[in-house]
């Protein structure tokens, strides 16, 4: 028997020294995905709901049992603000993680040209549209699914997110530009249903969608889509948004009548408009939404609305036990927010696009995976931190270009959160601002006053003391502090009162360093003695 030579040797322990490297490296990786495990993100991303209107920041009035308890088993962040008052400038944070300033989506709608004046039709503009880089571009998608679920409007409804996603499902109909565009999910889902559209291009009308029955409704369309995808998804970590347009103007829904007027309270604010001391650009907004409505007139708005959160709870419920059923619940990282709040007519104002708390301020809950107790989160936060604090969870490398960090060391108390700075951009720009202000306010002001009111941009600083900040561009219109301890509706303007010119110019020097930090150039206007 021939004995195997001194090469055949080395060979064969080279190759079993190279077999033991490489069951060391699978076991290694089979131990790191085992101990390394990345949770689910869940984004329940709702539109117009300011922070006052759920038990846990002390509204017992609405009725949501589902989001109540999603709230007893949570981060909830009593002081959390959006970036911009208004919906894309807020969701362009929100899903790019850039402050508005810093990107293209600035004001609202500003991804589109408007065609045909002030009323005429948004067509997308190209080149704006590609500037805008959704975060999943940075996930690493082979081992991540990703879904949204809802309202966009950071780009083409039907067209822009189908690139950024693995699945995408619309729900608007508004922004189609071209007859061979394809129509959104839910036409497509409302049609085979058996509804006929009763629109001439083929679409149902916005009237008549949000007044559906529950059954044929925008959000059993989401609410079947989410529950397909978790349960399509249930052998690898996903993130998906859930973008509903409720609750959002006009207030009306399938559960109009479930309050009575009786049954709802109204603060000091919903008797209130802008005093003297107010900026113009208050009193022109004012003019032109609910200053002098009827109380009656408040409180059926306020069933109206309350009804349309009513309808997202019961839709929130069944996603979270969909959740449960399908054993996903203890490794979801749940988020429940808003793109902004609502004024719901408190001091003439009937919607969003104002500095004021009701306006900028809305809820935050952060459920981390199999959290059972509420914690509560005093220090204000900017939604800027949210994208980073998804990945910082998700143990995916945040991206330099995000402008925020992560809130969980901050849950934790282990560090500051980012400063809040809130951000208006007139929209398009004031162009479509030039509808507001009644006759009188047209005659008793200049022009040249007028146009710098809606035309103005703003950066607003929220101190964490309590003080709020509002400074105009150029001087052209009222600078604003408030102290929100004491005066929580906004009610007195103390940047001209005597005793606030330190704390003014504190603030201000705060902003202004932030302002450098982040490359925002606008003139702010600023103290003169």
């Amino acid at each position: 028997m021939m004995k195997p030579s001194i090469q055949w040797m080395r060979f064969l322990v080279l190759l079993l020294l190279l077999s033991a490297i490489n069951w060391t490296c699978t076991k290694i990786r089979e131990a790191d995905n085992k101990t390394v495990q990345r949770p689910n993100v869940l984004v329940f991303l709702i539109e117009e709901l300011n922070f006052e209107t759920l038990p846990v920041y002390g509204n017992f009035e609405t009725r949501v049992p589902k989001i109540h308890q999603l709230s007893q088993e949570s981060y909830v962040f009593e002081k959390a603000y959006v970036t911009q008052p208004v919906c894309t400038p807020s969701r362009g944070s929100i899903l790019t993680g850039k402050y508005p300033h810093r990107g293209p989506l600035s004001f609202n709608n500003s991804w589109s040209q408007i065609i045909g004046g002030v009323s005429g039709t948004y067509v997308a503009n190209p080149e704006i549209v590609k500037q805008v880089v959704p975060f999943t571009t940075y996930l690493p998608r082979e081992d991540i699914a990703t879904c949204y679920i809802g309202k966009w409007h950071i780009g083409p409804e039907r067209t822009h997110a189908v690139d950024y996603f693995d699945e995408y499902w619309s729900i608007l109909h508004k922004f189609r530009e071209r007859k061979d565009e394809p129509y959104s999910g839910y036409n497509y889902w409302a049609q085979e249903k058996g509804l006929v559209p009763d629109q001439p291009d083929g679409t149902f009308g916005y009237k008549r969608m949000v007044n559906m029955p529950r059954e044929f409704s925008r959000l059993t369309f989401m609410d079947e889509k989410a529950k397909d995808f978790i349960s399509n998804k249930s052998d690898q970590p996903w993130v998906m948004f859930y973008s509903p347009q409720e609750v959002h103007t006009p207030n009306t829904g399938p559960y109009n009548s479930l309050f009575a007027p009786s049954e709802i309270s109204l603060d000091s604010a919903y008797y209130a408009g802008p005093n003297d001391d107010a900026p113009l650009r208050h009193h022109i907004r004012a003019q032109k939404w609910s200053l002098g409505l009827s109380e009656k007139q408040k409180k059926d708005e306020l069933v109206r609305y309350y009804g349309k959160l009513y309808d997202v709870d019961k839709s929130i419920g069944d996603i979270v036990n969909h959740l449960k059923e399908t054993g996903q619940y203890d490794n979801t990282l749940i988020i429940f927010t808003a793109d902004h709040g609502a004024m719901t007519n408190r001091k003439g104002y009937q919607t969003k696009m104002m500095m004021f708390e009701h306006s900028a301020r809305v809820p935050f809950l952060v459920k981390m995976p199999r959290q059972k107790e509420m914690h509560k989160v005093e220090s204000p936060i900017s939604l800027i931190d949210l994208l980073p604090t998804i990945f910082d969870a998700m143990q995916v490398d945040i991206p330099e270009s995000f402008d925020g960090k992560s809130l969980l060391p901050v849950m934790q108390g282990e560090a500051k959160p980012s400063p809040v700075v809130i951000q208006w951009h007139p929209i398009n720009p004031g162009k479509w601002e030039q509808t507001f202000g009644k006759k009188e306010i047209r005659e008793r002001v200049s022009a040249a006053r007028f146009n710098n009111a809606i035309s103005q941009k703003m950066r607003c600083w929220v101190d964490p003391a309590g003080f709020k900040l509002v400074l105009t561009d150029n001087y052209k219109d009222k600078n604003q502090l408030y102290d929100i301890n004491s005066d929580p509706f906004e009610f007195r303007n103390l940047y001209y009162q005597e005793g606030y010119a330190d704390k003014v110019k504190e603030l201000e020097e705060q902003l202004l360093n932030w302002q450098q930090q982040y490359q925002d150039t606008i003139s702010l206007s600023l103290y003169q003695n």
